[in-house]
């Protein structure tokens, strides 16, 4: 099986306090952060219909390594 593998760099992720600075913050969702990622499987004889394929994110921030994964087809 092909491992691939991709580094995005998404600069500097700032929160600016706006909605505390404006006496309306919600700390269960004023304070989050999500990041969408769309993995497109090759067409070739290795991959069969309805096969899981288990994808790996990472994602670091300071001193901080954050690293989940899912099954998905």
């Amino acid at each position: 099986m092909q491992k691939d593998a991709a580094a995005i760099n998404l600069g500097t992720v700032v929160n600016r306090g706006f909605t505390k600075r404006q006496d309306v913050h919600n700390s269960t969702t004023d304070d989050l952060f999500a990041v969408s990622v769309e993995v497109l499987m090759s067409d070739s004889a290795g991959t069969a219909t309805d096969t899981k394929y288990e994808v790996h994110f990472a994602a670091s921030f300071g001193d901080n390594l954050v690293v989940t994964s899912d099954y998905r087809r």
